[in-house]
């Protein structure tokens, strides 16, 4: 969704399998906010107004 063009080099069983594409910005962490954000607000329902949780994916352009 959002891989950089970086020859990923760290040998870790996470790395990028795919040649000059490397996931190495903070993207997941964002993800996991939003959805740790949305597991929360749909279990407690303690607000009055919709609640919208929007993500941009790739503002890379890549």
């Amino acid at each position: 969704m959002d891989a950089l063009p970086i020859i990923e080099a760290s040998g870790k069983p996470w790395s990028s399998n795919t040649p000059d594409k490397m996931h190495a910005c903070g993207h997941d962490s964002h993800t996991d906010m939003l959805l740790g954000a949305a597991k929360y607000l749909a279990g407690t329902r303690q607000f009055k107004e919709p609640v919208a949780l929007i993500f941009q994916p790739a503002e890379e352009g890549q």
